[in-house]
Formats: C-alpha cells, structure tokens, sequence
C-alpha cells in the first residue's frame, strides 16, 4: 500500500520560530549566571510589539529586553516594515516560580504534569522520519544562503513542507517539496527555481529524489512581506515542527522558553533518547515511548511503548529494560543529559531531534551495547 507523509519546517525568521528562539535565549540568559534558575518564558510577536510574559526565579540579573533585541538582530529583521526591529517596543510582564510548583520540583518532582512522546525510525541515519530529517537539513541550509548572501534577495521568514511517498513502512522518494521563501522584490521566478532546485540537489541525498519530485517554488512568488506585519508570532505552537513531523503522537507541550526541570522539556528529551537506544539497538525498526508524569512526583506514574520490527521484545520485558538502564526522574534526567547548559536558542531552531551535534546529548546512542545485552 503506497501512503504519503509530510513535515514542515520554519525558518528562523518565522514569527513563531522567533518567538521560540526568544524564549530560549532568556532561558540561556539565565542559565549561563544561575544553573539552577526556573524560567518558564512566553513570548509573542505582534507587529510592532513584542512581548513577553511568565515566572521566573532566580540569583541571576538579566535584561530581557536586550535579550529580545538581540534575536531580533540576529534574525535579521532590521528594518521597521516587517513588523518588528530591534528598536520594536519589548514589553516584560515576568513574575517569581510559583511556591507550589518550586516545592515540588525541590524534592525531585516532575515540574508539572505532562504526558511527552519521543520517537525513533531507522528509515535515516539520524533515526528520524524522513519527512522531518528532510524539511529541517532544508530550512537550515536556506538560512545559511541568506547569511552568507549567496543571493541578495532571500528575507527572513519561510517555511518548509517535505512529502514522502511510503510502500508501506518503507519511505520511497521525496514526493513533493514547497519551499515558501520570502523574498525582496528583486527576485523572479527564474531566479526562484533556480536557487531553490540547487538547494534541494545539495541538500537531499540523491537516492531520495527522482523525476516524480516536484518542486512548489512558485508557491513563493509574491511572498514580499513577511514577519509579524503578516503574521502573529507566539512560542510553542509549532510542537509538531520541533519533534517528529507527524510521524509520531504528541503530548500536547511545548518545549521553548523552559527550564529543564519543566518535564515538558527533560521528558521530551529522555523519551527521544530511549526511543533511539531502543532502535539503535536493534529492539526494534520503529519505537514509539510514552511517559506520563503528575505534578511533584519523581516518576512517571505510566510508560507505554509502541514497537514495530526488529528484534521484538515482550512489553512488559522491554518496560523492565527500559526502567533499568535509562533515567526517568528530572533530576536523573537533567543530570544525565546535561541539560542545565545554555545551548537551548540553537537546540530548538530547526527541531529538537535529529541533529548530529554534541549538545544534543538525548540524541546520543551510549546504551546500545547494554541494551543489546538485554535482548
């Protein structure tokens, strides 16, 4: 039975993905001065406005509003006419961690309660679904053109859809691709096509493209204004976009703009890094981890598990294993993964998964020889 799948990606000057990167750079902020600081940091972008709300505690001083500005900058929204600037007005309404959420964290608790999925595939080296692997290697390889100006007329704002054709669980080829590109007013369709169909052949390994691909770059003639003039940006809605494309459930959290203690953000990641063990392993082809925790309380109160192919362990076996070998409480989890460094703005830009980079520490493999032991 042949299916299609699809993921998206933004760039990172979409408004929402800004608001993300804004969350996490206060994160950061705090982090780097006080390891131990509570942020749980909204931000939206309206045009012209840019606001950000929450509760954080914590021994560190930092000017969220600088902090703002200089995402804003980096972005590369400069100029007033694409709704915001560095010189935009920052509005921070931020106010101390709750004291019952603070007393349950201190003694080990999940710092709220939350139901967090994580997901592997052996269909990509990284053990991500291809959908998702493809819109996120795309989104950044576009944002490096436009920062190292390979052509003038790229801005900000985008986004990124990948279509899969699957026989079943088999992904075939890239079935369809739309690269939704703001641009300036230089740029014609020409010049689209181009661009963009060199950016897929660098980009997209050659075995998962064939002549029935298609390209939509039309779809991005006439995208000239872009950012929060043409749309609101809010942190934490693109939840699908930073996990796994809709190849996996979601809990329902987002991660941006939260401390590690927030299980949203150290379930998230410890689900992914059992879910990779358990693939890498060889325990399965497809590995889907539940885990679902409850306020102040140190584990999860259930962990469910769907598998697909592989070496298929009995359910309640692989529970034991996985109960054994990985960390399931935040402490452990925050401790193992070392998830009270400042790296959170660029974790996030282009998903939490799939990323070869040592700070993505819940993308690490280390307990594959331990787990293969167990089968």
């Amino acid at each position: 039975m042949n299916n299609l799948s699809t993921a998206e990606a933004g760039l990172s000057g979409h408004p929402d993905k800004v608001a993300d990167q804004i969350g996490d750079a206060v994160l950061d902020a705090y982090l780097a001065e006080d390891p131990q600081a509570r942020v749980g940091c909204q931000v939206m972008l309206a045009n012209g406005v840019v606001l950000i709300g929450g509760q954080i505690t914590s021994t560190a001083r930092v000017d969220i509003e600088a902090v703002a500005r200089g995402v804003l900058a980096d972005v590369g929204y400069e100029e007033r006419h694409e709704g915001v600037s560095p010189d935009s007005r920052v509005l921070v309404r931020i106010d101390p961690q709750s004291s019952n959420i603070a007393s349950g964290v201190a003694r080990g608790g999940a710092g709220d309660s939350a139901v967090v999925v994580g997901f592997a595939t052996n269909e990509t080296p990284d053990l991500m679904p291809l959908p998702a692997w493809v819109v996120q290697r795309l989104a950044q390889r576009i944002d490096t053109a436009r920062k190292l100006k390979e052509v003038a007329w790229l801005r900000p704002d985008g986004k990124v859809q990948a279509t899969v054709r699957y026989a079943g669980r088999r992904a075939e080829y890239v079935h369809g691709l739309v690269l939704s590109i703001e641009h300036t007013e230089d740029a014609r369709e020409s010049d689209l096509d181009e661009f963009l169909w060199g950016i897929v052949r660098d980009t997209v390994p050659e075995r998962w493209l064939n002549t029935d691909t298609q390209l939509f770059s039309r779809a991005t003639v006439g995208f000239r204004v872009g950012g929060p003039k043409a749309d609101c940006g809010l942190s934490g809605r693109k939840v699908i976009a930073d996990t796994y494309g809709g190849a996996a459930r979601h809990g329902g959290g987002g991660l941006s703009g939260k401390d590690p203690t927030k299980i949203d953000r150290c379930g998230m990641y410890a689900a992914r890094y059992i879910a990779k063990g358990v693939v890498s392993a060889g325990i399965a082809d497809r590995c889907e981890i539940e885990l679902a925790y409850i306020i102040g309380e140190p584990e999860p109160v259930a962990l469910s598990t769907r598998c697909e192919g592989g070496a298929l362990l009995p359910e309640e076996r692989l529970h034991e294993i996985i109960r054994r070998v990985f960390p399931l409480s935040p402490p452990a989890i925050v401790e193992r993964l070392r998830l009270r460094r400042p790296i959170y703005r660029h974790v996030g830009l282009y998903g939490h998964f799939g990323h070869e980079d040592a700070m993505y520490t819940w993308e690490q493999c280390d307990a594959t020889d331990e787990l293969r032991a167990s089968i």
